[in-house]
């Protein structure tokens, strides 16, 4: 399923960079959806220890354009969980959330935008270890909160649509923490202008 998901953006990413350049990248609001691979790394006092793993998300991200130089959105991202049979344990990415502002330059004559974001976020990971009947399953569940960081540029395809890459840094805290790369394709939306009959 992951790897249908990884595909799809990929595919949405080339029709979107093939069509016709836009004349100015849009403004006012945009939603986006796109794969996000996180490197999560955590403290768990079930298993006394401290562990890194790679986990495939989702991401969805609402903005509202404020000005040409700045927005405020709200991003969502989780993952499925993923089994690691060397040791029967499992972790889930169950959610973070995050609220940032978002300053950016925008070059029309190149129809791309570069930006950057800082915010909050707050995230929650479950952690489970696979036990017998003797031992049982234990779950752990750890969650962030903290400032929440990344830059990235956005290459429009056509008027309402670009395709977006990104680094962020979606928590840092001394037991949890979580970044990667993200990518993924945005839609702008064309608020009608009042009395226009649009």
């Amino acid at each position: 399923m992951i790897s249908l998901a990884r595909l799809a953006v990929g595919l949405l990413a080339v029709c979107s960079v093939s069509t016709a350049f836009a004349e100015e990248p849009p403004t006012k609001n945009y939603f986006s959806i796109g794969y996000y691979d996180n490197s999560m790394e955590f403290s768990s006092n079930a298993d006394n220890g401290a562990f890194r793993v790679q986990l495939d998300n989702i991401s969805l991200r609402y903005g509202y354009q404020l000005f040409n130089f700045l927005a405020i959105e709200g991003v969502f991202t989780t993952s499925e969980e993923r089994l690691f049979p060397d040791d029967g344990t499992k972790v889930k990415n169950n959610y973070i959330i995050g609220a940032y502002a978002r300053g950016q330059l925008q070059f029309p004559a190149y129809n791309t935008t570069l930006y950057g974001v800082a915010g909050l976020a707050h995230g929650k990971l479950t952690y489970t270890i696979e036990g017998n009947l003797l031992t049982g399953t234990t779950t752990d569940t750890i969650t962030g909160n903290g400032i929440s960081y990344g830059v990235g540029v956005e290459l429009y395809g056509a008027p309402s649509t670009s395709f977006h890459f990104e680094i962020m840094q979606y928590l840092d805290t001394d037991y949890l923490t979580s970044q990667g790369i993200v990518l993924g394709i945005t839609h702008h939306f064309a608020w009608p202008k009042m009395g226009t009959g649009r």
